[in-house]
């Protein structure tokens, strides 16, 4: 059997190397090209791993426009592991024994974007990801096996991850030899039980001060590393945090945003309801700002509206002495 990859991701690099006891029989691996790869946080190119393992391999930047590339290597499997592009009909069509595809949760449940963010979000404990034939619809098609995995109550994005990375490793160790056997199971999904996570962007990370402390920790470990942050303002600069903890503790009272106290490095930081701890964190300009008790995180509407009102009295000031 002829077998291809395509992939952008960490996951694809892994399902990559998991399929190297079967390099006979890959025809070619097709990656992102790191010209496209801006907004992938997880970004891996595939196709130089691939050549580094003398395997057939090229870059692209829409996979639908390599359907002329995709036939020329007679492919009898491809595996799309890690690529957020729609695959087209076109090329779903070309494998006789299909393409097989990958998504970190227990389908039907919780098909789209950004799983790993939206678990934490939602307090998941238990999830498994799924192996499956890829078909026209989203995370639709029919599954080939699950591997279970639980996500601790402090666990960040990275964690949870790394859980999947291991998932995705054991199932494809397994389910390989069934695939080239045409072996391997069918299992029609329950569309009836179907639930979809929408679509996260980094701007989905702001933090909102006045939610309470439990919150704000799930969302900080939910965008960590390796995706774009949570984050805040301090004094009108970008503010990221990476890691944070709940402080159990009823001795501080502040508004929302507000820096109550510093402990060892440890900026605690009243919210809506309880405490939270910034443990790391980073300006996004190397120009950084000295953290004050008292201050506050966050957008002072009133004190922006000031300053454009200012910065728009300036520029009608210069335009006039123009004249």
């Amino acid at each position: 059997m002829r077998i291809m990859l395509i992939g952008s991701v960490v996951y694809s690099y892994a399902a990559l190397k998991e399929l190297l006891p079967y390099k006979d029989k890959i025809v070619g691996a097709l990656g992102l090209d790191e010209k496209y790869s801006k907004e992938v946080s997880d970004y891996y190119p595939i196709h130089i791993f691939a050549k580094e393992n003398s395997i057939t391999s090229f870059a692209f930047k829409n996979i639908n426009d390599n359907v002329e590339i995709i036939k020329s290597l007679k492919p009898d499997l491809i595996f799309v592991i890690g690529l957020s592009q729609v695959v087209s009909k076109e090329i779903l069509s070309l494998p006789k024994f299909g393409c097989v595809g990958f998504h970190p949760t227990p389908l039907p449940k919780m098909r789209g974007r950004a799983p790993i963010p939206w678990m934490i979000i939602l307090g998941i404990k238990k999830s498994a990801a799924t192996l499956f034939y890829l078909d026209e619809g989203v995370d639709s098609g029919d599954i080939i096996d699950q591997e279970n995995y639980d996500i601790g109550e402090n666990d960040y994005a990275i964690d949870v991850y790394n859980k999947v990375l291991m998932a995705l490793e054991k199932l494809i160790r397994k389910n390989v030899p069934l695939l080239l056997g045409n072996k391997a199971p069918r299992i029609q999904q329950d569309h009836s039980r179907a639930t979809y996570l929408s679509k996260r962007t980094i701007s989905d990370g702001l933090i909102d001060w006045g939610a309470t402390a439990e919150n704000i920790y799930k969302l900080v470990r939910a965008v960590s590393k390796p995706y774009p942050g949570a984050y805040t303002y301090y004094e009108g600069v970008k503010f990221i945090i990476w890691r944070a903890e709940l402080i159990e503790t009823q001795k501080y009272i502040g508004l929302p945003g507000q820096i109550v106290d510093v402990i060892g490095g440890n900026i605690l930081v009243a919210t809506g309801k309880g405490i939270l701890g910034i443990k790391e964190f980073e300006f996004s300009e190397e120009r950084k700002k000295k953290l004050r008790i008292s201050h506050k995180f966050g957008l002072d509407f009133e004190e922006e509206i000031f300053f454009l009102k200012k910065k728009l009295l300036e520029l009608e000031s210069k335009k006039g002495g123009l004249k």
